[in-house]
């Protein structure tokens, strides 16, 4: 856990729930990630959904294809005229196409190892979410 005013972080003992060291790191330390909390307030990198969950992003994490596809048969939000753009951690834009029917798949053997954002937007609203390339 970063502690900013402290200028250290602290390594948590999950099992025992107690802080186990304390590192020093220096000048307002930040964390970037995703964290588990019992808080009702959100940190690190959390999926989000602006339309109702409607698509199926597999398998995560991915090694040389990643699927897209509808889960929602009767509700086609993102079956026509949608946009698919993936960015990588940095924010820089790895991909971008039209999706086209229910089920798509998109060859990333070639892509970096790491943590990558997407996001599907239609007339009918957008979906957003992460996924991981091995």
């Amino acid at each position: 856990m970063v502690n900013e005013s402290g200028n250290d972080v602290s390594v948590i003992n999950t099992a025992a729930d107690t802080v186990s060291a304390t590192i020093p790191v220096g000048n307002t330390p930040q964390s970037f990630g995703n964290f588990i909390s019992t808080y009702t307030i959100t940190t690190g990198v959390v999926s989000e959904t602006i339309a109702s969950r409607s698509l199926s992003v597999y398998p995560n994490p991915a090694n040389t294809i990643l699927n897209i596809h509808n889960t929602q048969s009767n509700v086609l939000p993102f079956q026509l005229n949608s946009q698919l753009i993936i960015t990588d951690i940095m924010g820089n834009e790895v991909y971008h196409e039209m999706l086209h029917g229910i089920a798509n798949s998109i060859a990333i053997t070639t892509w970096n190892a790491g943590l990558y954002f997407y996001e599907i937007r239609s007339e009918h609203g957008s979906e957003r979410g992460k996924f991981v390339k091995e």
